[in-house]
């Protein structure tokens, strides 16, 4: 595993001072991500790579082909599928976004890059079908924390993994893309992401109940 501890060091390097929405340290989340595999029986070395390093060319400088040059090609294609090549983010977007004939709001805007970032996750997965559990990983250590966001940017959040992921991964799963040890190791992390889905979108719910209550009391 002396890759893995490369990778480890690298990820520290590349988040260095780097703060995740909550406030904790961004190499937190690789490391969660990590974890969450490792739960569920998933010690491929490539794929532990991948799932430390799969924010790296997304959110930093450095660049595939180092990637490659570290860890190989494996690891590189993994991480290019996950990547939503985002820069600027969309924050940074939303300032200087204008409404035109192709996009009347932001919002559309936003659902035209994640149809775009779906579709690429998918073809990619057929390459390389194991890289869907780091996307399932990274599902599951995002919605742990969903609540610091917007109430509009939760439902976003939920409705994403709902509409366009979980129906990308049953049909993965029943195509017979992975092979029958790692389908156990699918419904493991399945189940964890569905139980999390289900648990962030009833506090949303609740949390939008009780505010139209205080709205009428006040």
């Amino acid at each position: 595993m002396e890759n893995l501890h490369k990778a480890f060091e690298l990820a520290e390097h590349c988040f260095k001072g780097k703060l995740r929405k909550t406030g904790e340290p961004y190499v937190n989340h690789c490391y969660n991500v990590m974890h969450i595999l490792k739960d569920s029986g998933l010690d491929d070395e490539d794929l532990l790579i991948a799932a430390m390093l799969h924010d790296v060319c997304e959110d930093t400088d450095l660049y595939t082909r180092k990637i490659q040059e570290l860890f190989g090609n494996r690891v590189r294609l993994t991480i290019t599928m996950l990547s939503r090549n985002q820069k600027p983010r969309p924050d940074t977007l939303k300032a200087g976004f204008k409404a035109d004939e192709t996009f009347k709001t932001f919002n559309e805007y936003l659902e035209y890059r994640l149809l775009i970032h779906v579709n690429r996750f998918y073809m990619g997965v057929l390459v390389e079908p194991y890289s869907l559990f780091i996307k399932m990983a990274v599902q599951i250590d995002n919605l742990a924390t969903v609540e610091i966001f917007s109430n509009e940017k939760i439902a976003r959040k939920i409705r994403e993994v709902k509409k366009y992921f979980l129906p990308i991964y049953n049909k993965l799963y029943y195509e017979n893309v992975l092979t029958p040890g790692y389908k156990k190791k699918y419904s493991l992390l399945k189940k964890h992401l569905v139980e999390t889905l289900k648990k962030k979108e009833k506090a949303l719910k609740e949390k939008l109940q009780f505010q139209r209550m205080y709205q009428e009391l006040v």
